[in-house]
């Protein structure tokens, strides 16, 4: 990118490491190239939960993006995924900013209605892990559903 962009990737360079950079005054130009055994590597264990958030996030864009006023969803995570219920509870601004949409995040299934009682909303891929369905509520909103399903209990 540097070829591209050479005062971006400065900049990022020395945002990554001030402290280093400062020392050394170095710039990105006077670095060697990355070695792959130097670049950390992924847990493969973060993957999955980082797909299933991207797809949530991708999903409560959509149903903004559909409607002209803000839309109501609520989030619902069996109480047997605590650490999801616990940080999409720990990024629930987050989730609303980026998606515009109002957003609620429970481990109470009596907090949602039944999903046999609605229909499923069109679009819904196979592999995705969150079920969706809207539900109505008692002032004649409609807020909808994003349920958790484990792939392992599928």
């Amino acid at each position: 990118m540097h070829p591209f962009a050479p005062f971006l990737t400065e900049r990022i360079w020395q945002c990554l490491d001030p402290e280093r950079q400062a020392a050394n005054a170095n710039t990105i130009m006077r670095e060697q190239y990355p070695k792959l055994e130097d670049i950390p590597r992924i847990e493969s264990s973060l993957v999955t939960p980082m797909c299933d958030v991207l797809n949530l996030v991708s999903g409560l864009r959509s149903l903004a993006g559909t409607a002209r006023e803000r839309q109501e969803a609520i989030v619902y995570i069996a109480p047997k995924q605590p650490a999801l219920a616990s940080y999409l509870k720990e990024k629930m601004g987050i989730l609303q900013t980026l998606t515009k949409v109002n957003v609620d995040v429970t481990t109470n299934e009596g907090d949602i209605g039944s999903v046999q009682d609605a229909p499923a909303l069109q679009g819904v891929e196979e592999e995705n892990v969150w079920q969706t369905y809207e539900e109505m509520l008692g002032d004649g909103r409609v807020r909808t559903v994003f349920k958790y399903q484990d792939s392992r209990e599928r």
